[in-house]
């Protein structure tokens, strides 16, 4: 009996952190024989062709706020509705001759859930973040934060809702509850992290698999061997492609860290002028791009914005965090690692003072180095994209 072969399409938002671990399942459905289309903005037709997907230009650009703001949830779900009214019309009439027998999408992509739904095709999430529900949000530590978010925008918050419930309505869709709205849910969700680093593991049912991150072997630039061969602490500081423009972050490291004798390796904004940090002391490797899974294998400790791909990868290598959140989805992973045991919060603006005592904290207590490596046992154990894939092979078959 010959092996079914599919078309898949993928709908995400254009964002480094949702597209990347999406990457190598679309090798892996490629590799497999299946036919693989992706639409997104032109600066990701680079990485998306490497896998060997075809990837399309949407007949209407998908505009997202500046990424910078997005530490106010309410200019992400207003661009996000104005993106579903204006892009679903037109998707529906491509998909109704495309055909495809499948719509993998991201968990901020409302107008795919609609688009498969009103067309009855098969989806499936993938959640490159912390899975949300009900009990995630009442439950943990940034509760109270969202709570008076809500309410200090109550009318727009209503508003908002209102008007994503006519979209669904117009296409013939119950419309979901605003959770579901900005989750995404499908019967088939795929998370990548494991089900023991969620948070509120337990509120989540069985379409929701964990696979623990994407890793693999990404075609990127290495940094030369020997500047891991000496036997110095390897320091990785990255803030992420987002808030990583706060010169004073880095002058404070180059003050706490220089000259130390420890390694370290910074990353930062590609807009930064070298001539804006001062001297770099020597001990220092800084550049606008370093390549973050080359160094996580051989860190001592890793300071970070707290971003999902970051902690995920951080973990699976085994590595404690100092987390320094830029944003609220950023401060819950932070909340969630300190739970764990496997780093600690930075919760106060950064002063020599304060890093020196995270380091010392996390330096003179083993506890956190035996828990990020508990979690690395973890994670390596879930499947990663392999797992994913299956899962998707599976849910069609």
């Amino acid at each position: 009996m010959s092996k079914k072969i599919y078309k898949f399409v993928f709908l995400t938002i254009p964002a480094f952190g949702h597209i990347n671990p999406m990457l190598p399942i679309m090798t892996e459905l490629v590799n497999q024989g299946h036919k693989v289309i992706v639409y997104n903005n032109p600066e990701f037709k680079k990485i998306i062709t490497k896998t060997g997907a075809e990837f399309r230009l949407p007949p209407i650009k998908i505009i997202m706020p500046d990424f910078k703001e997005f530490k106010d949830s309410f200019k992400i779900a207003e661009r996000s509705l104005e993106v579903t009214k204006t892009f679903t019309p037109t998707m529906i009439e491509i998909f109704k001759k495309e055909k495809p027998d499948c719509i993998i999408h991201d968990s901020l992509s409302p107008w795919s859930k609609i688009i498969s739904q009103h067309l009855k095709i098969p989806a499936v999430t993938l959640v490159p973040s912390m899975a949300i529900n009900q009990s995630v949000l009442l439950k943990s530590k940034i509760n109270t934060e969202v709570f008076f978010e809500i309410i200090s925008k109550f009318k727009r918050f209503i508003n908002i809702y209102r008007q994503f419930n006519d979209v669904f309505n117009k296409y013939g869709i119950r419309p979901p509850s605003i959770i579901d709205i900005f989750s995404s849910k499908e019967d088939l969700n795929i998370v990548f992290t494991s089900r023991s680093i969620q948070i509120e593991e337990s509120s989540f049912k069985s379409e929701y698999k964990f696979v623990g991150p994407s890793i693999y072997k990404r075609n990127e630039q290495s940094l030369e061997k020997k500047l891991f061969e000496n036997k110095s602490k390897k320091i990785y500081i990255s803030l992420g492609t987002i808030y990583n423009d706060d010169i004073n972050f880095y002058k404070t490291c180059f003050n706490v860290f220089g000259n130390t004798g420890d390694q370290i390796f910074m990353s930062i904004d590609k807009d930064i002028k070298r001539s804006d940090l001062g001297k770099i002391p020597n001990n220092f490797y800084v550049d606008e791009y370093l390549p973050q899974l080359q160094i996580l294998k051989k860190a001592n400790l890793f300071l970070t914005h707290g971003g999902m791909n970051s902690i995920n990868e951080s973990l699976y290598y085994g590595v404690p965090m100092i987390v320094f959140p830029q944003m609220l989805e950023q401060k819950a992973n932070a909340y969630r690692i300190e739970e764990l045991g496997a780093g600690i919060m930075c919760k106060s603006k950064l002063t020599e003072s304060i890093l020196d005592k995270h380091i010392n904290i996390i330096s003179s207590n083993n506890n956190y180095l035996n828990n990020a490596k508990k979690y690395s046992i973890i994670l390596k154990k879930t499947g990663g994209y392999r797992e994913a894939t299956k899962l998707i092979l599976d849910y069609l078959n």
